[in-house]
């Protein structure tokens, strides 16, 4: 209520530098005032750091090369956007040495890909990248489309351009889900038992190759697997701990395993002192053993002293 009669003019502004330069004239409370170069700073700047990026890395996405069925050779007559879908990383370092995530950068829109792509050289293999940040900037009669290159490096080069038939068994593996069916046994060590005792794996009972039969044709295979190597439990937690492999079966009779995996499956039920109370029992291995007897005996008395102080 005390401003009347304002006149206000931007006289230039930088959305880089994160500044707006006004005049301002008018009334304030019936006096006459100007302000010829009012200059505001406080609003949102791109951090600088990201304006000075250099080492730029990349990894190619095997596993999206996998899915797609595409080689090098496909991957090659790509760019730019395109191209980025078959990067698993791409990274760079500001001059302070703390690492950049380009892929991050690049789902804001300020900052846009003018080239990108792959170079081939017999073996070798190597991308090329130019990365601008576009901002808007007033200079007092033209509002401008600004874009600085903050990216702008070649021959930089790729390690792993190819996949074997392990690397398609580590896809398959992260294809898994887990089951929503209920367990088939209670507690956790039934399994743990199961494993050890009479080698069947759990894995099959929580883990799931949903469309299994699509890639037995994607790939050519005659059976897929899984296949446990450790299994524990603690029906204290009611936690199952499995450590397993998929194994692909070839049609030419070659076997592939993937690389070894973990999964933790909890929700069992929990074990504590009154289950034990009720359902504590030894087993006698050998009735005539001497020594069986004696620890035996030395158990349950041990047993009843613990339950009678209770």
């Amino acid at each position: 209520e005390n401003f009347k009669n304002l006149d206000v003019k931007v006289l230039e502004y930088d959305d880089l530098l994160g500044y707006i330069k006004l005049s301002i004239k008018g009334m304030y409370k019936n006096m006459p005032f100007e302000l010829k170069d009012y200059t505001i700073n406080n609003f949102q700047k791109e951090n600088i750091n990201n304006l000075n990026i250099n080492n730029i890395q990349g990894k190619l996405d095997i596993h999206k090369m996998i899915e797609d069925n595409k080689t090098i050779n496909d991957i090659n007559k790509l760019t730019n956007v395109e191209l980025l879908k078959y990067f698993s990383e791409l990274f760079g370092y500001h001059k302070k040495n703390e690492k950049i995530d380009l892929l991050n950068l690049l789902k804001d829109k300020r900052y846009t890909l003018d080239t990108f792509k792959i170079l081939s050289k017999s073996n070798n293999h190597s991308f090329k990248i130019k990365l601008s940040f576009i901002y808007k900037k007033f200079d007092g009669f033209n509002e401008n489309i600004v874009k600085k290159t903050i990216v702008e490096e070649s021959n930089k080069m790729l390690d792993k351009i190819s996949y074997n038939d392990k690397d398609i068994a580590n896809y398959l593996v992260s294809k898994l889900s887990k089951k929503a069916n209920k367990p088939q046994y209670d507690y956790a060590s039934a399994y743990r038992a199961n494993f050890w005792k009479r080698n069947l794996s759990s894995s099959p009972d929580f883990l799931e190759l949903k469309n299994e039969e699509k890639y037995k044709n994607q790939f050519n295979l005659s059976g897929i697997e899984l296949r446990d190597l450790s299994v524990s439990a603690n029906d204290i937690d009611g936690k199952l701990h499995i450590s397993y492999q998929l194994i692909m079966y070839k049609k030419n009779n070659e076997i592939i395993s993937s690389n070894i995996y973990e999964t933790t499956i909890s929700g069992f039920k929990n074990i504590n002192l009154d289950f034990l109370k009720q359902n504590f029992l030894i087993n006698e291995k050998d009735p005539s053993n001497e020594r069986w007897k004696k620890y035996a005996k030395e158990l349950k008395d041990k047993y009843d002293s613990l339950s009678e102080q209770e």
